[in-house]
């Protein structure tokens, strides 16, 4: 877990090695800005919290089926933080293809995960509880289990830290307002440099998460300023791609090792975004429209894709 405050985030903000060279800048436009805005994912993009919510989940559901002890479950409940840490472990070391199957719904909202998990997991279950029992429990254990376990992600962190000061940044999510707070004052991430930010769990909308994501981001390219051939996404998981796309913004697939989803339809897929934060490549995105900051980012290093 990495636990800090914005400061030491930045300095682990490293340059990496890439090709300059490669960059084809354009002449320069009258006018303002061709590029406006970044939009972020947050679960997966600024924090690695992906094992961490499943491990809420897949512990939930264990609990529904009364296969873990009710202190355990009253531990973390309280907020015991070594608690939660040992849960998380043990979870992940003993139902490793559970937390694989979980970590495959990120992207959805709440209301569809807990359906996705309840169909995968207590399928067979002929208890007296449903789903939204699985929801409330999991609820109850959720932050605990995330504030010991999940982390910021530097390199995107460093991104959002270099870009703010030239572009216009927004923050998308299915995470309720006073949750991002919470966590992001918790692990340091600058949550003040986002310009607009939509929590679509602030709604508490039901429906098709991809169509509520797809609403979100076009609302944010408004509040922005921008239109969505003037802005990139950042996303990690398929569901999120492909609602970045139904709102007409190229983006950018994040692949971690703890949500390896198919990014297959993401205009370019990293593995990191801290190789982005360097003052060439800000410049490139502020003077370029969305296909040619594309098509340079591709030339650059294969070793940084």
């Amino acid at each position: 877990m990495f636990l800090g405050n914005e400061t030491t985030l930045a300095r682990r903000c490293t340059s990496a090695t890439f090709d300059l060279g490669a960059i084809q800048r354009p002449p320069p436009r009258e006018g303002n800005l061709i590029m406006r805005a970044l939009i972020f994912d947050y679960d997966g993009v600024l924090l690695r919290s992906e094992r961490p919510k499943a491990a809420g989940w897949v512990l939930a559901a264990l609990a529904i089926k009364a296969e873990v002890g009710g202190s355990l479950i009253d531990s973390i409940r309280a907020g015991d933080p070594i608690a939660a840490k040992a849960a998380f472990e043990w979870i992940c070391r003993e139902r490793g293809p559970a937390i694989k199957t979980v970590t495959s719904f990120a992207g959805l909202s709440r209301e569809d995960t807990c359906n996705a998990v309840w169909a995968a997991l207590l399928s067979q279950y002929r208890g007296p509880l449903g789903p939204e029992d699985l929801n409330a429990l999991r609820t109850s254990i959720r932050d605990a289990i995330l504030l010991a376990n999940a982390a910021a992600i530097p390199g995107s962190v460093c991104l959002v830290q270099a870009a703010s000061t030239r572009l216009h940044l927004g923050l998308v999510t299915h995470a309720k307002r006073q949750d991002v707070e919470t966590q992001t004052a918790h692990f340091g991430i600058p949550l003040r440099l986002f310009r607009a930010i939509e929590c679509c769990g602030d709604n508490d909308a039901s429906g098709n998460s991809e169509l509520v994501k797809t609403l979100a981001y076009s609302t944010l390219c408004r509040r922005l300023g921008a239109k969505p051939s003037e802005a990139f996404g950042f996303e990690d998981s398929s569901a999120g791609v492909t609602a970045a796309a139904s709102a007409g913004i190229d983006c950018i697939g994040l692949r971690g090792s703890d949500n390896p989803q198919n990014l297959s339809s993401a205009k370019l897929v990293v593995q990191d975004l801290g190789w982005l934060a360097t003052p060439d490549i800000i410049q490139m995105l502020v003077v370029s429209v969305a296909s040619e900051a594309i098509d340079n980012l591709k030339r650059l290093s294969p070793a940084n894709c």
